[in-house]
């Protein structure tokens, strides 16, 4: 709450100049938005055009590769300026760079992993929290899923074995581990 000094110290400011508002009927070749348009550079024309009022394959697409991207962890300040880059390059109506961009990203952020070798004694649940993987034993499903061949159950880690680590899981694999770690505790070994 404010004092009644304060609110007469606001009353008194001037207010900051603002724009003018044109009403929505103002005709688009009115002489405010043809001095308008002259100032400002021509926007590029999207390269594929929904019909009105819908949306294109495209832009779904997009959306929903952004989103795909956006949902990782431990994502650095790389991965998040080209996520940033490439929405900046849809909203430019650059539809096809920012879908190959955005397919070339989300499968980078699909392959990349770190590599374990499993120490002898080790388990799942003992490499996941440690901090060069998780930090958090209940993600050991994460690596159990990314490595199903070299472990059908995730109780068989050996000593010696080599263990890929997925390094950016999406938030919803996450959330899946989770879960699952916490209905098998006794995988916990």
């Amino acid at each position: 709450m404010i004092s009644e000094a304060e609110r007469r110290a606001l009353a008194t400011m001037p207010l900051p100049k603002l724009p003018t508002l044109v009403p929505r009927e103002t005709p688009a070749t009115s002489i405010t938005a043809a001095v308008a348009e002259a100032a400002l550079p021509p926007a590029p024309a999207p390269s594929i055009r929904p019909a009105a009022g819908a949306e294109s394959p495209t832009s779904t697409e997009i959306r929903s590769l952004l989103s795909k991207a956006s949902e990782r962890t431990g994502l650095g300040d790389v991965q998040l300026a080209r996520i940033a880059q490439l929405e900046a390059t849809a909203a430019r109506g650059e539809q096809e760079n920012a879908l190959v961009g955005l397919l070339r990203l989300n499968d980078e952020l699909d392959a990349a992993y770190n590599s374990y070798n499993v120490g002898t004694g080790e388990s799942l649940w003992q490499i996941a929290a440690k901090p060069e993987t998780y930090g958090n034993a209940n993600l050991w499903p994460l690596i159990w899923r990314a490595n199903p061949k070299a472990l059908p159950q995730p109780s068989q880690v050996k000593s010696g074995q080599k263990l890929r680590v997925p390094r950016y899981p999406s938030l919803k694999a996450v959330t899946e581990a989770l879960d699952y770690a916490s209905s098998h505790p006794v995988e916990k070994q």
